[in-house]
């Protein structure tokens, strides 16, 4: 904003991965494709998710509300887009956005030695938790075979496919 009002700039959020973050309790934030946006697009996708409540810093701050829902390209392991409803959901998405915006695999984040206890580490189990690539199962399939979807740690969670 500064290089275009004060500097005569040409800059714009063309092309630029911008997140949203609602600070509400918990808070909401987002950055890049949903779910839905992949599959409109006809995107191979995998679907990762997992209840906050499997992070060990939510439990430690007894504040175990809320979903982390990401979406990766099943053929080049690029994370698409993320979307979290957590306490802290804004700082957490800071990670997210840097592996978009380096191009690195959701692997990245899964591997990562990250800090314990922290909210970020929960990427760790997140990814950890990202389905397969390769033929999708029936009980996991969309209409037209592109993704397959799978939730860690909370039974509640496991058949939800919808945003």
């Amino acid at each position: 904003m500064k290089a275009n009002v004060f500097d005569e700039g040409q800059r714009t959020t063309a092309d630029r991965l911008v997140p949203f973050t609602l600070f509400t309790e918990p808070e909401l934030a987002r950055i890049g494709l949903t779910e839905t946006d992949a599959r409109q697009q006809g995107l191979d996708i995998r679907v990762a998710k997992l209840p906050v409540a499997a992070i060990p810093r939510a439990k430690t701050m007894s504040e175990t509300r809320g979903l982390i829902k990401a979406v990766v390209n099943a053929k080049t392991d690029r994370i698409l887009g993320c979307a979290i409803l957590s306490v802290e959901a804004g700082e957490m998405l800071g990670a997210v956005q840097m592996a978009m915006i380096a191009g690195l695999p959701f692997t990245a984040l899964r591997d990562a030695v990250l800090s314990h206890p922290t909210m970020v580490e929960g990427f760790n189990n997140l990814f950890a938790n990202t389905p397969q690539a390769g033929p999708v199962s029936p009980s996991t399939s969309s209409e037209n075979g592109s993704h397959s979807t799978i939730a860690a740690s909370d039974e509640s969670t496991r058949n939800e496919t919808s945003e």
